[in-house]
């Protein structure tokens, strides 16, 4: 044995040491065409990601189904960037303030009949009263659901546009992220402000009304499973109907842009 071990100590060439071999592999990696590109000098991997996540959001912010109804809070692409916190609250004011959104909201007053229980007495009386409550009410919603509790719980309250070519996990997918939701690290886990902010809006009405005045319980967890049967609807909306007529998506990806 130790014959041969000799033999082959002299007849076999050393193997590449393993600096040698990573040398060889840097530069047959930079000569590929798809190889990462340095980022420019004085540029930081950070400022890169906080320009990427601003280029995103005002994509979204120009989202509209037929270029006039809001489709802000759903995201075509894949590797998008969380929100931050100020992220969060621009783009629920930026809703909130929306001029369809108004529109809406002007016509729902002027429709409703004064409801003492909702609006209290005389001042339900009045359109601009009844007015600036709904819009109070909606805009006090839209903080607490998807500002306040999405940053308490590190949540993002986007919808993610998936487009499989299965119909049926489509299907799966926009009732599963009706209950679900992704944090701001990626990963996805029950939907707590979601579900937070349902029992708070339709709990604390009653905190406004005389004992005999309160809603029952089970009435306010009908409302609220109502509200999750509207969400389920809205991404189903959204994954088979929305996308074709909203002209102004854009698929921006993390990776790509960072390269």
């Amino acid at each position: 044995m130790s014959g041969v071990q000799s033999w082959a100590q002299e007849r076999l060439p050393d193997a590449p040491t393993p600096t040698l071999v990573g040398e060889q592999l840097a530069a047959y990696s930079s000569s590929l065409e798809f190889a990462p590109k340095p980022l420019a000098e004085g540029v930081h991997a950070t400022d890169s990601k906080a320009k990427l996540r601003e280029d995103q959001l005002n994509v979204e912010e120009h989202q509209r189904v037929l270029g006039i109804v809001p489709n802000f809070y759903t995201v075509y692409g894949s590797n998008i960037a969380p929100l931050t916190t100020k992220q969060k609250f621009r783009l629920a004011w930026k809703s909130e303030l929306d001029p369809e959104n108004l529109g809406l909201l002007a016509l729902n007053a002027a429709m409703e009949k004064p409801s003492t229980k909702k609006h209290g007495g005389v001042v339900a009386q009045h359109y601009p009263n009844r007015l600036a409550i709904d819009w109070a009410q909606e805009m006090g919603g839209v903080m607490l659901g998807k500002v306040v509790l999405n940053w308490a719980f590190h949540e993002d309250p986007r919808f993610f546009y998936r487009d499989t070519p299965s119909k049926w996990s489509r299907i799966w997918y926009s009732v599963w992220s009706d209950v679900t939701t992704r944090n701001d690290k990626g990963h996805i886990e029950p939907a707590y402000s979601s579900f937070a902010s349902e029992v708070v809006s339709h709990g604390s009405v009653n905190l406004f009304y005389r004992p005999e005045q309160r809603i029952p319980v089970g009435t306010i967890a009908r409302e609220i499973l109502m509200d999750r049967l509207s969400g389920i609807g809205d991404n189903l909306a959204q994954e088979f109907i929305f996308h074709k007529f909203t002209p102004k998506k854009h698929n921006i990806d993390l990776e790509a842009s960072t390269k």
